[in-house]
């Protein structure tokens, strides 16, 4: 489904996608499931469709926290904040990534971390804070510098 995706068949992604779920439904298997659902919800907000993603990220960021997998609970809801935030839902995507950016802290999830920031900084925009958003974007760009300089050490 993903490779449907990446091609531009979002309609076969969706189908597929669609089709997984009920497999992973119907084989009990949680953890999938939600993971699914939040490769579901990217797919539909690449057609425009941001309330059935909106939906399909809360979704698996709740079945996340149910099956004890917090990191990808907070991957969902950085998925979901940005959702927010290109609903014009500001202050629910600041509510999303605060929850997030915990668990990036103590998990030394970088990369989510910078996600997690940017989107801070669109909604605090969107509020009119822009000392709030100027913080997140510092934030995001000394984490980013970071992450690049490890990855340039690991070669």
């Amino acid at each position: 489904a993903l490779v449907d995706a990446g091609t531009g068949d979002l309609d076969m992604a969706v189908s597929r996608l669609s089709r997984c779920l009920d497999l992973w439904r119907e084989l009990d298997d949680a953890r999938q499931h939600a993971g699914t659902l939040h490769e579901l919800a990217r797919v539909r907000q690449l057609r425009g469709e941001l309330s059935e993603a909106l939906a399909a990220s809360r979704e698996a960021a709740e079945e996340f926290r149910q099956v004890g997998d917090q990191l990808a609970a907070a991957r969902a809801l950085v998925t979901q904040a940005g959702l927010c935030a290109e609903t014009g839902a500001a202050e629910e995507a600041l509510a999303a990534v605060q929850q997030a950016l915990p668990v990036f802290r103590a998990n030394a999830d970088l990369l989510w971390a910078v996600k997690a920031q940017r989107t801070r900084s669109v909604a605090y925009r969107m509020t009119g804070s822009a000392d709030a958003a100027r913080e997140a974007d510092v934030l995001a760009d000394g984490l980013g510098q970071y992450v690049r300089a490890a990855d340039e050490l690991r070669i």
